[in-house]
């Protein structure tokens, strides 16, 4: 547990983070929403309460699915009941920021919370005159690793001393040093850049087969290119027909096996046969690349849902070019490489490459947005939120269908 300043800085923080538990499995997200989101009217707390509110105002966080849990942070508008919290307590654990002060109206809403069914984090060290009171309502305590630093094992000692019923989350896990030291100290939750995703080095070469994959992914993005010009691209990778041939087949069961590439495209169609060539593309076992399929399909989902306001970007550009940026991302590949091998167009290639253009800002702003929480200068951090929850739902859809669901 840390002080203001810390908690500050992640709630600058606004992109969606995987949470783990000890076997490895993600079992939830973590967004938070920061006060730089909202607006100049000096109420830093009305103006993340307005954005929180829009995000999730048409989004059921039951659609997360099984085992799924959505952390997020709460304002005090939200805790004390001056603002209804937009959704109900499934799959939800509310985090009280350490910049809360804990008097008798917040122990007295985070009480009212409780008796709803919520469960409730402390994100940092909330004091006030109430502490004492807040602490037996509290499900989740998170810790900040680098803060905590070599009493970190203590510091777990002495929580589950005082909250034996609370379970333990390690917040910004950034090393395998540090992974194996908040295991050792019992954390049932992990999270942090290590254990969400390690960064793939930017110099990792590309392979024929996946300049093949990223060529193809770049045509489903193009209207005129028709059924069979998607059919040579396809063929030119024999271990790329065979998947699709594959997705097909097994998607149909028991029904007549398909043996042509054109009808196999055909019956995909374009969007689900993006997103088995963007496995291929991956590589490596699909199962244990589950969380990566799910981060690229959100990013190009997000971006066909916010597209029109750069300048009016088709849905299906702003969505191929969604794909080609979280492809790169999650590759490591170097994107001149790629571009230069793949034969990209030009506005697509130096949409990715120097984010010229409207396609290219829209895409500059979602990948700042992912990485670090800056608030776009386009649309609204409210709307950015909004369209990466409902694509985040869409994302696990299509990655459940094509892997089967995660395990329980």
């Amino acid at each position: 547990m840390d002080g203001t300043a810390a908690t500050r800085d992640r709630r600058a923080r606004i992109g969606r983070h995987a949470v783990q538990d000890r076997a490895g499995a993600v079992v939830g997200y973590e967004l938070l929403f920061a006060a730089a989101a909202a607006s100049d009217d000096g109420d830093p707390d009305a103006a993340v309460t307005r954005a929180m509110t829009t995000a999730f105002g048409e989004f059921g966080l039951h659609r997360l699915g099984p085992r799924r849990t959505l952390f997020t942070n709460l304002t005090h508008a939200f805790v004390t009941g001056r603002t209804a919290v937009p959704f109900g307590p499934h799959g939800v654990v509310l985090e009280l920021l350490g910049d809360l002060e804990a008097d008798a109206t917040v122990v007295d809403g985070a009480e009212r919370l409780k008796r709803h069914g919520y469960r409730l984090a402390i994100d940092g060290y909330v004091g006030g005159a109430e502490h004492a009171r807040l602490l037996p309502l509290v499900d989740v305590v998170k810790v900040d690793v680098a803060m905590a630093g070599a009493e970190l094992a203590d510091l777990a000692a002495y929580v589950r001393e005082q909250l034996p019923r609370a379970s333990l989350m390690a917040d910004g896990v950034d090393s395998p040093d540090a992974l194996d030291t908040c295991l050792g100290a019992g954390f049932e939750y992990l999270a942090g850049p290590h254990v969400e995703r390690p960064a793939a080095p930017r110099t990792a070469q590309v392979s024929p087969s996946q300049l093949v994959s990223v060529r193809l992914l770049a045509a489903l993005s193009d209207p005129d290119a028709g059924v069979d010009d998607l059919e040579r691209i396809v063929a030119a990778d024999p271990g790329l027909s065979l998947r699709v041939l594959g997705a097909v087949n097994s998607a149909s069961g028991a029904g007549q096996a398909v043996r042509s590439l054109h009808q196999a495209i055909v019956l995909l169609g374009r969007r689900a046969l993006g997103a088995w060539v963007m496995l291929a593309a991956l590589g490596g076992d699909p199962v244990s690349r589950r969380e990566e399929m799910i981060d690229v399909l959100a990013r190009a989902r997000t971006c066909e849902l916010i597209g029109s306001r750069y300048g009016g970007v088709e849905p299906s550009t702003a969505y191929a070019a969604g794909l080609l940026s979280g492809v790169v991302d999650v590759m490591g590949a170097d994107v001149e490489q790629l571009v230069k091998g793949s034969g990209l167009g030009g506005g697509m290639a130096s949409a990715l490459l120097a984010h010229e253009g409207d396609l290219g800002t829209m895409l500059g702003e979602v990948e700042e947005f992912d990485r670090s929480g800056r608030p776009p200068s386009v649309v609204a951090t409210a709307d950015l939120a909004g369209a990466q929850l409902r694509a985040l739902d869409t994302a696990m859809t299509t990655v459940d269908a094509i892997l089967g669901g995660p395990e329980q």
